[in-house]
Formats: C-alpha cells, structure tokens, sequence
C-alpha cells in the first residue's frame, strides 16, 4: 500500500470553519512537512508490519493522509493527522489510525481502541523505538472517547 501525504489549506480550513485555530497555514504545512522528511521511510516499515502484526490484509492501495491543525481529533476516514510538535507522538497516531483502515469491519469501541493501542505497541517493539510516552497519551485520549457522559 502506498501513502499519499497531503497538504490541502481548504480542507484544514473547512474543518475550523466554525471554531478557528491560531496556526497559520505555513507552519501546519512546515510541521506536516518535517514529519515526512523525518518518518517517510519508516511509514513504509509500519505499512508492511500491520498486516504482519493483526494478520489482516489491506484492502485499499493507496491511502490519503492529510496533515491539519485543528482542535478536533484525528480520524481515520479520511485520516486525518493533527500536527504536533512531538513527531514521534504524530507517528504513533499515524500508526493507530492506519491500523483503524485495515480493521474497517469493526465498529467505534473501547475494546477496538485498546486492542488497536496493543497492535500499535507490539509494532513499534519491533521497530525498537521506544514510544512509552507517546502511547500513554494515545490510551488516554482513547480512553476519554468512551467515558460515559454526564446527563
């Protein structure tokens, strides 16, 4: 599967059409930028680990993945990455959202999301970057998606 890495200013502009960020247009792109300069080459070693990792198949050859700066979280359809400062933090939720596309069957879940996180973990492990850090951001983001609301 290949990667596309996209810039689109009407798209980042689209999704903060109604709660504006500060970020301008030139350093989302030079951040987004950076982090495909810095990760580019070992987006492919996930692409190849997934499949590996949770024995599923990609079902997609190509897969767009746009960079933007918003207050909303990142998705899988279409991914859509948050840049961040830390890219490392950026390339774990990379990995969790792609992991996301090649599970497309199951269904938004707490279970979906830890057993995502453990994949994401089993793969940077065997990439040996140490990503403890990073992952214990992703689970607690992930974990206050599916905390009950107050009525």
């Amino acid at each position: 599967m290949k990667l596309n890495f996209v810039f689109s200013e009407i798209y980042n502009k689209n999704l903060n059409r109604f709660n504006p960020i500060e970020d301008s247009w030139d350093k989302i792109k030079n951040r987004g930028e950076k982090f495909v300069e810095e990760y580019e080459q070992k987006c492919y070693e996930i692409i190849n680990l997934i499949p590996k990792i949770t024995k599923r198949s990609w079902n997609k050859l190509e897969l767009n993945v746009y960079f933007v700066s918003w207050n909303g979280p990142n998705f899988s359809n279409p991914l859509t990455l948050r840049v961040r400062k830390d890219m490392l933090l950026m390339f774990v939720v990379l990995t969790h959202e792609l992991i996301h596309n090649i599970m497309p069957e199951k269904g938004p879940s707490q279970e979906l999301e830890n057993e995502i996180n453990n994949y994401v973990e089993e793969i940077f492990k065997e990439l040996k970057i140490n990503i403890s850090d990073q992952i214990k951001i992703v689970r607690e983001s992930s974990n206050k998606s599916y905390l009950p609301t107050a009525k």
